[in-house]
């Protein structure tokens, strides 16, 4: 089989030779001394520009405002039993059927109200540092 391969390949390659086709580049193309700058490439100095100037600063602005004036952990909504809200007409298929996916034992409530007491996250804060 490898032998039929070969010689169909070496047959291909010398008819292709004779009709003055060739598989392989003999040469490559020639790059031009100086390359050509389009008319649409005089607005990349604007572009950095702006990207300098307002990008980076609004970058660091929004970056100072979630690292040292927002609040990093809000403080949840009071538990109020409303018969509308938080309804289990089916169990959910996983866990104990009364949590969501999601679940997050201080912000999500339970229909019977919240797992854990107001100063969880500050007991779990105070316990990682």
């Amino acid at each position: 089989m490898v032998l039929f391969a070969k010689s169909a390949l070496t047959k291909s390659y010398q008819l292709a030779q004779s009709r003055g086709f060739s598989y392989l580049i003999k040469e490559l193309p020639k790059v031009p001394k100086k390359v050509p700058t389009p008319e649409h490439t005089s607005s990349i100095n604007l572009w950095r520009n702006i990207f300098i100037f307002a990008g980076i600063p609004a970058l660091l602005a929004i970056n100072f405002n979630v690292m040292f004036l927002e609040e990093h952990h809000p403080k949840r909504a009071d538990f109020h039993p409303y018969p509308h809200m938080r309804k289990r007409t089916k169990k959910f298929p996983w866990g104990d059927g009364n949590r969501s996916l999601f679940h997050n034992e201080y912000y999500n409530a339970l229909p019977e109200g919240y797992e854990t007491e107001d100063d969880y996250l500050e007991k779990l804060h105070h316990e990682n540092h």
